[in-house]
């Protein structure tokens, strides 16, 4: 937008509005915090461009050139500080592997029916045979 002026999305025009409000209002739409843009419509329709009405108080535009626009200074961006390069190793020092140190942790092993008791097997199996029993019926 700083150096080409304003583009519209393909097969579309630019929507200007005559308020500010109506312009915030309009620009909030796409970005959370847009950037006000004055448009010297006198300027441009010497320069033929067609301003055509929009309703009450908005307007369709081509392509607007910069030069048209009077735009807020383009916003600083701050320089990253260059990461330091990586040192190597004091000598005498190791950097330990703490992946192959470190065991994986252990599962919770809790009862399982190994550990129970043969009378509660041999019931369990009985309850069961019960059930096929009566599902048949």
């Amino acid at each position: 937008m700083w150096k080409e002026g304003l583009r519209p999305p393909p097969d579309r025009e630019l929507v200007l509005a005559t308020t500010k409000d109506a312009a915030f209002k309009l620009g909030r739409r796409r970005a959370p915090h847009p950037v006000m843009v004055i448009v010297q419509t006198q300027a441009a329709a010497r320069r033929g461009i067609n301003l055509t009405g929009y309703g009450e108080g908005l307007y369709l535009a081509p392509a607007l050139p910069r030069d048209l626009l009077q735009l807020p200074p383009p916003p600083v961006v701050p320089e990253r500080p260059k990461p330091e390069p990586a040192r190597p190793p004091t000598p005498g020092t190791f950097a330990p592997d703490l992946a192959g140190m470190l065991q994986p942790p252990q599962k919770l092993h809790g009862k399982t029916k190994k550990d129970e008791p043969a009378w509660k097997a041999g019931a369990r199996q009985e309850r069961r045979k019960g059930k096929k029993g009566k599902r048949g019926r």
